[in-house]
């Protein structure tokens, strides 16, 4: 195994950078004489202060964790609060869903009723009730309507309303 190390030092306010390539047995013992020249330096010094920078340490050390843990208790805090409401407004969104589905499915109801009414009525009356509809129903309820009386419907209609109808009639069936 092959350790790269940059080694990043200060001399006279300028930053020298430089690059070694250590195999695993060099850095090992290269690890070992600085160990050895930092710990070298506090023979003459008081060990206190050398521990009371490595307290120092350990306190920043220890306060980064419990304001990491404290970040993650918001985290989850916010995450379960965004869960929420996400449910609630897919909750919110199936109950539209649903009164959109009620509300088709009464219209459809209505249609297949007309389309029942229409269909026992005579071409003349049928075609004067589809005239004065509005568009999009009279459109859908010729497209249930039986083929032949829907051609009979339209021929008895006026002729700029029929050839409207018949041209969105046309588009629909595509």
């Amino acid at each position: 195994m092959i350790f790269l190390i940059l080694l990043i030092t200060l001399n006279n306010g300028f930053t020298q950078t430089e690059i070694k390539l250590y195999s695993e047995s060099e850095f090992q013992k290269k690890l070992s004489e600085e160990v050895v020249k930092k710990v070298s330096k506090f023979k003459g010094q008081d060990l206190t202060v050398y521990i009371a920078e490595l307290m120092k340490k350990e306190k920043a050390l220890e306060d980064r964790e419990n304001k990491l843990k404290d970040e993650k208790t918001q985290l989850g805090i916010s995450m379960e609060n965004f869960e929420k409401r996400v449910n609630t407004h897919l909750k919110k969104e199936n109950d539209l869903l649903g009164c959109i589905d009620t509300v088709k499915g009464e219209e459809d109801k209505r249609i297949s009723r007309m389309v029942e009414i229409i269909s026992t009525m005579k071409p003349d009356k049928a075609a004067q009730v589809l005239s004065i509809q509005d568009q999009e129903l009279t459109i859908k309820i010729l497209g249930l309507l039986d083929s032949k009386l829907v051609s009979k419907i339209f021929n008895l209609m006026d002729k700029e309303i029929s050839a409207r109808l018949q041209k969105q009639f046309m588009t629909m069936k595509r």
